[in-house]
């Protein structure tokens, strides 16, 4: 998934937008975070992105 979706970045198509929680974020964590995220970005700020979950 996130291949695509970077490609679809590259390419300037449009998409809603993902997430990428990657496999080393602890899974409590995630699980925490991402309703957070999502809480606080409107639809608009995520369009066309890949965010990266890091944290």
């Amino acid at each position: 998934m996130p291949n695509f979706a970077y490609d679809r970045v590259r390419a300037s198509e449009p998409m809603p937008g993902v997430f990428l929680v990657r496999d080393r974020m602890p899974k409590g964590q995630a699980i925490e975070q991402l309703p957070l995220a999502v809480d606080c970005l409107s639809a608009e700020d995520c369009k066309d992105q890949v965010m990266d979950f890091l944290f």
